[in-house]
């Protein structure tokens, strides 16, 4: 014989416009079982209020097409799920299953992204002088993810597009010139270190964005999902004869700057 679950009713509120209900429920959701008494602008209004009092994503079943209008208006927005419903008399029912998210989906999971990133890659980690390649190099010693490269040339201008996939952590090369990086898709935590050390937190990154890469920046990052990001540059000074991926060594060398920095010599 199989315990009941258990649920902990954390809230109730009841006002001239609902009664609302707040029940934790064993899987750690937590359940907002609203009945509106009246429906007006003020009632939205409050509904909103309460709402917002709560920090987590809140959860609730919808009883008919009416309540499901007057969730909808205020915020909550459909899971897609069908669920069960510990309260009393509501057990053997099933309901469709609606999300509030203060400020919304997109911030929610964006605030997330951030919080992953900010403890991946402290900036007090990664900032001082060769910090950066010390982390580069612990990176190295790892068994490597596997990206793609692929090569874009046109009248003077050598196009880099990279592919790396979810939960990658990466770095980049110093680039000798000013570049254009474009952000084509993906979600991805960067941090900037010049040739000093000092480092600029540009945080989460969503496709699609332009940006201007400055010379000697070194860039680390958290590919919070598959990401694709490209780098132009010009090789108008190179011979024409080698604007191919033959010589895509000599290009590499012409534009990324790759020398050791000072430090990791001192401290062999």
């Amino acid at each position: 014989m199989s315990l009941p679950a258990i649920v902990v009713i954390e809230k109730e509120v009841s006002n001239e416009w609902f009664d609302t209900s707040f029940a934790r429920q064993p899987d750690g959701r937590l359940l907002a079982h609203i009945k509106y008494k009246k429906w007006s602008a003020t009632a939205k209004k409050k509904t909103r209020e309460l709402m917002d009092s709560f920090d987590e994503p809140l959860f609730a079943f919808i009883h008919n097409t009416t309540h499901w209008k007057y969730l909808q208006s205020v915020g909550f927005e459909q899971t897609g799920r069908l669920v069960t419903c510990d309260f009393p008399g509501k057990e053997t029912e099933l309901f469709g299953e609606v999300r509030y998210i203060k400020g919304g989906v997109e911030k929610y999971i964006l605030d997330s992204y951030k919080e992953i990133g900010d403890f991946i890659l402290p900036i007090e980690q990664v900032e001082g002088y060769g910090n950066i390649e010390k982390i580069e190099q612990a990176i190295l010693s790892r068994q490597q993810a596997d990206y793609e490269t692929k090569h874009h040339f046109s009248d003077g201008v050598y196009t880099r597009e990279t592919s790396v996939k979810k939960d990658c952590l990466l770095t980049g090369y110093r680039h000798k010139q000013e570049t254009v990086s474009v952000l084509a898709s993906g979600v991805i935590s960067v941090i900037a270190v010049d040739e000093l050390g000092y480092a600029t937190n540009y945080g989460v990154l969503v496709a699609p964005q332009v940006f201007i890469t400055k010379p000697k920046m070194k860039k680390i990052g958290f590919a919070h999902e598959d990401t694709v990001f490209i780098n132009s540059f010009s090789i108008t000074a190179i011979p024409k004869e080698f604007h191919s991926e033959e010589f895509i060594d000599m290009i590499e060398e012409y534009i990324f700057d790759r020398e050791e920095p000072l430090c990791r010599e001192l401290s062999q």
